[in-house]
């Protein structure tokens, strides 16, 4: 075979390539073209569609336009406005800044450009065709710049191959300009396909963020949303975070933006998973709306073309700071005082509540407490010698008209009775009535009906607890009586000769045993010995790529669940009235209380309005 000699590309073939990484398909193109358009300041942004994007793009805005003299060079490789020094790649405020992505378009397809400032007296226009770029040419437009992108991929037929059926690209086109419509709330958005109009969204005012999500997300997400706004330093977290209950079977509902910009990060994504971990049911996706506003020193955005995916420069604390505060957050959300307004619900840190000392505000659903009051629930089953599982014993020898322990029930009695009431002087959760089957509680509210899961919600009372017992002892160990012997690859074994330490505290002490294995000598006492070795190697993943862990945490929670799970009132036992009452007033004071171990809803109210339209009364 003879040896192919080495020759240079012509720049047409190299655009085309290039074009490749930055167009994958008609959404790429719209993607781009639009962040063009929040660049150059636009308030209104049009898009039309043919076909899906794969016979005609058509994007136009009111920005700033673009001189005339520099619409040629603006579809050529590497131009830009945007950056013009090294020193600029360490500040990148805009959502462009690579030049690549008109060049990269007007390569693949039928290519028209027309601009116009707004001191000028007419449009230019340019046309590229196939590689080459026509002279400026005059035309009629309003201020601000229009792009036409005609039969996509019409000289690469490899890649015209792939593309999708005209529904699935609009579809995909779809969701990114909402995505960057949710991201740009001051922005009006409007889209066509084949002359109809998809959606026409309004500019929202700053204050009024609410608009664009109830146009995106529908007034369901905002229903069961509570807002967040943390500043700590130089980080800011703010906008809505679903409630637990609100899980999803898809990742539609996540929105999450970095200076404004839409990212892809395992860094941010785990974090966020971890937080909701706890409280999340089955394999279901939270769903939010967060925006994350940092220095743009700390965030390096020139990864990939695509510019979906950045660095941080502190991914260490970028992960605690967004687990810490969506953590506390859900954690702190329990039954609150609502009135029948038509206000929509949502829940704010503020400086009111904090010296509220507790009140109800009627004109929310959910609020977080600035100060979480202590957990008088004596739990029965103590976790003495931390024994395992299977031997822990949990006392529960009742009465036939005791449902709790008498230990137990005295100490929620007496918490029921230390309880601060709303103004109306009717807790947020009500007053016990009866009892459905055993299995619900119906309670008497100032808003109508509540039905309380007494499995689910005793549970919860007792998990929090347990895990509270549990880390204030921090983690206890136990040593194996022969060391575990584990056989691990370089990489992971530098890191535990880097985190000895952190592993320590974890529960594991660890030696080196060879040039490639490890000896576990001690382990977390609840953990059993056989299950070592695959959440050890879990652990080493998280410290490599995250710098810290959680499964230790995750596994001992999952253990002090079941206990709970084990613990907790069952179905088919008796509880009197004053039982129900300290059950409720309980759950009023108890760290996520709303939901079960496993996700689930722990009570549900029928308000008034909603008994009235069982029987249609009113009409």
């Amino acid at each position: 075979m003879e040896t192919r000699r080495i020759k240079s590309l012509s720049s047409l073939l190299t655009r085309k390539i290039a074009a490749g990484e930055v167009v994958q398909r008609p959404a790429s193109v719209v993607k781009e073209l639009i962040e063009n358009c929040l660049d150059a300041n636009a308030t209104n942004i049009k898009i039309e569609l043919l076909q899906g994007g794969k016979e005609a793009i058509k994007i136009s805005d009111d920005g700033c336009g673009i001189y005339k003299d520099d619409l040629q060079l603006a579809v050529k490789p590497h131009a830009t406005s945007k950056i013009y020094t090294d020193a600029d790649l360490l500040s990148i405020k805009s959502l462009g800044f690579r030049g690549e992505a008109l060049s990269s378009i007007a390569a693949i397809s039928k290519f028209r450009i027309c601009s116009r400032q707004h001191n000028s007296n007419c449009a230019w226009e340019i046309q590229v065709n196939d590689g080459q770029i026509q002279e400026p040419a005059p035309t009629a437009l309003n201020t601000g710049t229009a792009v036409e992108v005609n039969h996509l991929f019409f000289n690469v037929p490899a890649r015209q191959k792939f593309l999708r059926t005209a529904k699935t690209e609009f579809a995909q086109i779809d969701t990114i300009v909402k995505r960057l419509a949710m991201g740009n709330s001051s922005v009006g958005f409007s889209l066509k396909h084949n002359g109809k109009v998809v959606f026409n969204f309004s500019p929202a005012h700053e204050d009024n963020f609410q608009d664009r999500i109830l146009d995106i997300c529908g007034k369901e997400f905002l229903d069961n949303a509570m807002h967040i706004s943390v500043s700590i330093a130089d980080f800011t977290l703010h906008g809505y975070l679903g409630l637990p209950t609100f899980a999803k079977s898809s990742n539609d509902y996540q929105y999450f933006y970095v200076n404004g910009r839409i990212i892809k990060d395992r860094v941010v994504n785990h974090a966020i998973n971890t937080a909701y971990q706890d409280v999340m049911y089955g394999h279901k996706y939270p769903a939010y709306v967060l925006f994350l506003e940092l220095p743009h020193q700390q965030v390096d955005v020139n990864v990939h073309p695509t510019k979906y995916e950045v660095r941080f420069s502190e991914s260490h604390q970028i992960h605690d700071f967004v687990f810490r505060n969506i953590k506390k957050a859900l954690e702190k959300t329990k039954p609150i005082q609502n009135d029948l307004s038509q206000e929509i619900p949502g829940a704010h840190i503020s400086k009111e509540y904090e010296h509220s000392q507790g009140q109800f505000h009627p004109n929310r659903q959910y609020q977080f407490n600035a100060i979480q009051q202590s957990l008088p629930l004596a739990v029965a089953e103590q976790i003495q010698a931390y024994k395992s599982l299977q031997d822990i014993e949990i006392d529960n020898h009742n009465s036939a008209n005791n449902g709790l322990s008498q230990h137990t029930y005295h100490a929620m009695q007496h918490d029921a009775t230390a309880h601060t009431t709303s103004d109306s002087g009717i807790p947020p959760l009500g007053y016990a009535i009866a009892q459905i089957h055993s299995i619900y509680i119906l309670a008497e509210s100032a808003q109508g009906l509540v039905i309380v899961d007494m499995h689910a919600a005793h549970e919860r009372i007792l998990y929090e607890k347990l895990k509270t017992q549990w880390h204030q002892q921090r983690i206890a160990k136990q040593t194996l009586l022969m060391p575990l012997i584990i056989k691990l690859s370089k990489n992971k074994l530098l890191c535990i000769e880097e985190n000895l330490s952190q592993l320590s505290t974890l529960g594991l002490d660890i030696s080196m045993f060879s040039e490639d294995s490890i000896a576990v000598r001690s382990v977390p006492l609840l953990f059993k010995t056989q299950h070592v070795e695959s959440i050890l190697h879990k652990v080493l993943d998280d410290f490599i790529n995250l710098g810290k862990s959680f499964e230790i945490k995750n596994n001992i929670n999952e253990i002090l669940g079941n206990m709970a799970c084990r613990a907790a009132i069952h179905a088919n036992k008796k509880l009197s009235i004053p039982e129900m009452n300290a059950l409720l007033r309980q759950m009023e004071t108890t760290h996520n209380s709303n939901q079960c171990n496993h996700g689930r809803p722990t009570w549900r109210q029928l308000d008034m309005r909603e008994l009235d339209a069982l029987f249609l009364r009113g009409r």
